[in-house]
């Protein structure tokens, strides 16, 4: 039997940064760098915390990597 991938209890949205260098998730604005702004933010939303991972190019010819954005 192939082996299941581990349970995530999280809720995952993509939320656009705005103006103000916030998320909003479920009417409460979480702040985020500005360098984030207008920007998607792939949320996972859990009870007790929110992860904000957002994945950036940083030059034309080398691979992608993903940076957390800190969440409380």
């Amino acid at each position: 039997m192939p082996q299941l991938p581990p349970f995530d209890a999280a809720r995952c949205e993509d939320l656009r940064a705005d103006k103000y260098s916030t998320i909003v998730i479920d009417s409460c604005h979480y702040s985020v760098p500005d360098a984030y702004v207008g920007k998607i933010i792939f949320t996972k939303i859990y009870s007790h915390k929110v992860l904000a991972i957002t994945t950036i190019q940083k030059l034309p010819n080398m691979s992608e990597y993903t940076d957390l954005i800190n969440g409380q």
